[in-house]
């Protein structure tokens, strides 16, 4: 099942294009067009397009230039397991199905893709009884994000240089500037490149206790005998608008439901074609809604700590 991939789809065209490292990008588009084929594929027990979508899924990771969704990646792991366990090589297919759970843990087949005693039910039961999804960490080390950018590992933010064992997973860099993703990488368990590494410096426990003899002199130059505050009149209603205008990004998106349903049960293409274009108008248009939200929000923490608000002697 591809659930919500489609509705994916939109934000995949409209993505940052990064420069090609690999012979040829592969992009959001691309990867829905291959779930999609997936999908098809193995509902209609089609084993050749079936092996050759699958192929392009696992071929394609270390040249997807456009950050997307777990549930995406989650979708590709399953595809690609499911792929090795039709040519009988079990080991593959636990490695990328242990993944494809760890993402999705709640997903099982539908029974319009596999029939209810097809034999890979029972071999992913079985993983899912032993899946451990503790991350481990990498002892000594510290992330090294590159300045500018983020780390994705399998479409979700690293923040320590930690993950789960026994099974692949795709990191990307990706510029905070543009959203473009710079550098790809498929490791193994938490085998994270040496690149993105640091040695861990001492902790601040550390830097305290050495510091705690330190005392008078320059010190007292920066102890602040009154402090102030005032709140502004605006402090609390733009916080207010805020709120209700990311509510309302909300609705918006609820409203993007009811197109994706017509999306799933439309008979004609001209049905389906003016479902996803309203699904992706509505998706867009909670995007702006909630930025403008956020923003407005944020004006309204801000104020009464910069300009206005906050008193020490004189205001400043």
């Amino acid at each position: 099942m591809i659930t919500r991939i489609w509705l994916l789809m939109g934000l995949a065209a409209i993505g940052p294009r990064a420069i090609a490292a690999c012979e040829r990008p592969y992009m959001g588009a691309d990867i829905v067009t291959d779930l999609s084929t997936s999908a098809t594929s193995l509902r209609d027990m089609d084993t050749e397009a079936f092996e050759k979508s699958a192929k392009n899924l696992e071929a394609g990771l270390e040249c997807m230039r456009e950050p997307m969704p777990t549930l995406v990646f989650a979708s590709a792991y399953r595809y690609i397991g499911t792929h090795y366990y039709f040519q009988k090589n079990n080991e593959q297919a636990s490695r990328w199905l242990r993944v494809a759970l760890e993402l999705d843990p709640n997903f099982y087949w539908d029974v319009a893709e596999l029939s209810e005693d097809h034999p890979i039910r029972g071999f992913m039961a079985e993983l899912r009884a032993e899946q451990d999804n503790d991350p481990v960490v990498l002892d000594g080390k510290s992330l090294n994000t590159p300045s500018g950018s983020r780390i994705l590992i399998d479409g979700r933010p690293l923040t320590s240089p930690e993950a789960t064992l026994n099974r692949p997973h795709l990191l990307q860099v990706v510029a905070d500037s543009d959203d473009s993703v710079r550098q790809v990488s498929v490791i193994e368990g938490n085998a994270i490149p040496e690149r993105y590494l640091g040695d861990l410096g001492p902790t601040m426990a550390d830097t305290a206790s050495g510091e705690a003899g330190v005392s008078g002199g320059d010190s007292d130059l920066f102890q602040v005998t009154t402090v102030k505050r005032l709140r502004p009149k605006a402090k609390t209603p733009l916080m207010l608008l805020g709120g209700a205008t990311a509510l309302g990004a909300g609705g918006l998106y609820l409203v993007s439901n009811r197109y994706n349903n017509a999306f799933y049960s439309a008979s004609t293409t001209a049905e389906l074609e003016e479902a996803a274009r309203k699904a992706n108008t509505m998706v867009l248009l909670s995007a702006v809604t909630l930025a403008a939200g956020v923003g407005v929000e944020f004006a309204g923490i801000r104020l009464g700590w910069s300009g206005h608000g906050a008193m020490i002697g004189r205001r400043f």
